[in-house]
């Protein structure tokens, strides 16, 4: 197994804004990433927000390991964000191996 089973949440900065991502995965696979709690004021200031990280979640869903996601053009810099959060989302639900 690569990962403990369960829902883990991390906060990440966004200029004066916080943000709230939350990751699903069992043993092996990460099942969904979403954010919780967005303000409408986050996704109007932010468009790209949901949209960056449905594509991310696609390709996690795929197994495409969080170091080798493919970024958007046009939405590299929310991606890239979002990437960070999710690695250190992951890393709490990581086996050591």
């Amino acid at each position: 197994p690569l990962y403990y089973p369960g829902i883990y949440t991390t906060s990440v900065e966004m200029n004066d804004t916080t943000i709230h991502l939350e990751l699903v995965c069992d043993e092996n696979h990460i099942n969904s990433v979403r954010l919780i709690n967005l303000d409408e004021a986050v996704t109007t200031m932010y468009p790209l927000l949901t949209p960056a990280l449905e594509d991310l979640e696609l390709q996690l869903s795929l197994d495409v390991p969080p170091e080798e996601l493919q970024l958007t053009e046009g939405s590299t810099y929310t991606q890239t964000i979002l990437v960070e959060a999710i690695a250190q989302t992951l890393a709490k639900a990581e086996i050591p191996q």
